[in-house]
């Protein structure tokens, strides 16, 4: 492990418990960020594939420009 060649205590139990806590916040880390990552992920794909499919905000434009003329 990484943190096994730093000096945080000469109990190699305790060593062995802060690698551990430490590996595990960080791979919890991760893996929350991954999944905010893919939510706002899926979010900006549902609401491009929506626009693109039903266009409201270029039907209304189109509408405006006809009405102005």
């Amino acid at each position: 492990m990484l943190f096994r060649s730093w000096s945080l205590t000469d109990d190699e139990i305790l060593t062995q418990y802060i690698s551990l806590g430490i590996s595990t916040f960080i791979i919890s880390f991760s893996f929350m960020v991954f999944l905010m990552l893919l939510a706002i992920s899926f979010n900006v794909l549902y609401f491009t594939l929506k626009e693109t499919y039903t266009a409201a905000n270029l039907i209304d434009r189109i509408k405006n420009i006809k009405a102005s003329k």
